[in-house]
């Protein structure tokens, strides 16, 4: 078994406003947390290493994970203090989780500096994974990119990314795919039990969205922010021509605006108010995982043929989808990136890119009972054959294979 420091500034159990916490509406905090708590299960010697403030509740508690929070923030000042706690624990691999690449040029985040110390410590193998990575932040990373021995990430768009990026650059870090996965299969280990929806706090689910789902049958579920859409324009279009034509429909854009520019934002919503559809149109900003949960019990189809191929969204949302056996509208090139078997009109509404075959294939969606009805009776047995492999039993293989190598990188 390996000795394993973390790194990561986020991890549930920070207090959000109205009661939220940071495991419900973070996928990423909860989803390293759990990682690291299989990995203390699993016998691994595990050390976290995040901040703290005054203001907020420390992490959960567990068993075997030891968690320390010696600083306010990941400062150059800071590094000195972080030495020589590593070079008591010796750890054999130092894994850092998700850098913050808008941080990483300047001096307020010292995170990609961590790896220069491993000639320090014994020079232990150095993991880095990424969950929402664009190929923008790749130079910002480039630190960080070059003194890793192995790179994860959560879509099969970005391995290719970030193997492209890495070879253009002469560099064979080794990377691998670690998929999030979705938040209704896996256990969250929080407080040494999983969360029933019973448990939920009520005021997790706003009264806006309360209302809105409890009036609307015919729910179109759009998820991820705006952004993570290739052309929102377009989108916006497609879904307005919907509504116009269907008065029982109505769309909830489960995001918020992401990185589209303020200027733009009311001239996408003035095209559902030219169709006479603004009152059936909601966005909703961040959920928590009760309010996820609701709005999928309530689609009537998951429309994400138009997301980004390396949106952190598409295969998180993909994975909800299918876990709560909801219909959903992919593109043909998204399933190419995918590892499960999509089948047209039988796990899922398959597209091309035309504005007029997505149309066609939410139209029948909204209209195909009987077909609807057999989507939902196969997703059963789909959800129930896809391989889950632990998310913990993945990085504990990849830990191995790295140790055992005898190859350093390049």
């Amino acid at each position: 078994m390996a000795r394993i420091a973390f790194f990561t500034e986020r991890l549930p159990g920070a207090d959000f406003d109205g009661g939220q916490s940071a495991e419900e509406t973070d996928p990423i905090a909860g989803f390293s947390y759990d990682l690291m708590s299989s990995l203390a299960d699993q016998q691994h010697d595990v050390t976290v290493y995040t901040t703290y403030r005054e203001d907020e509740a420390g992490p959960p508690t567990h068993p075997r994970l030891n968690v320390l929070r010696p600083f306010r923030k990941w400062g150059w000042l800071e590094l000195p203090r972080l030495l020589p706690i590593l070079m008591e624990f010796q750890p054999e691999i130092l894994h850092l989780i998700e850098p913050r690449a808008e941080s990483l040029t300047g001096w307020t985040n010292a995170m990609g500096a961590i790896p220069t110390f491993a000639p320090l410590i014994g020079r232990p193998r150095v993991v880095v994974s990424f969950y929402d990575l664009n190929r923008d932040d790749l130079a910002k990373h480039r630190q960080i990119l070059f003194s890793s021995d192995l790179v994860t990430v959560s879509t099969h768009h970005q391995v290719k990314m970030v193997e492209d990026w890495l070879r253009d650059h002469g560099r064979r870090t080794e990377t691998a795919l670690l998929p999030l996965p979705s938040r209704a299969l896996r256990s969250t280990n929080l407080q040494g039990s999983a969360k029933s929806q019973d448990d939920q706090p009520t005021s997790s689910i706003s009264p806006a969205l309360e209302r809105f789902l409890s009036g609307n049958d015919y729910l179109i579920l759009v998820p991820g922010d705006i952004s993570d859409h290739v052309d929102a324009n377009q989108v916006f279009t497609l879904l307005a021509e919907t509504l116009r034509l269907r008065p029982n429909a109505c769309a909830l854009l489960a995001g918020g605006w992401g990185r589209t520019p303020v200027a733009v934002r009311p001239r996408l919503m003035s095209i559902f108010e030219r169709a006479g559809a603004g009152a059936r149109v909601l966005m909703t900003g961040p959920l928590t995982q009760a309010a996820e949960t609701k709005c999928l019990e309530q689609a009537r189809v998951v429309f994400m043929a138009s997301l980004r191929g390396e949106s952190l969204s598409l295969v998180r949302w993909n994975r909800e989808a299918l876990a709560a056996k909801v219909p959903v509208i992919l593109s043909r090139h998204q399933c190419e990136l995918d590892p499960l078997p999509w089948r047209d009109r039988e796990t899922a509404f398959l597209v091309g890119d035309t504005v007029r075959e997505r149309g066609s294939a939410l139209n029948e969606a909204l209209e195909s009972d009987d077909l609807l009805r057999a989507i939902r009776t196969r997703l059963t047995d789909f959800a129930r054959s896809e391989v889950l492999d632990q998310p913990g039993n993945r990085m504990s293989r990849l830990y191995a294979e790295i140790l055992a190598s005898g190859m350093r990188r390049s």
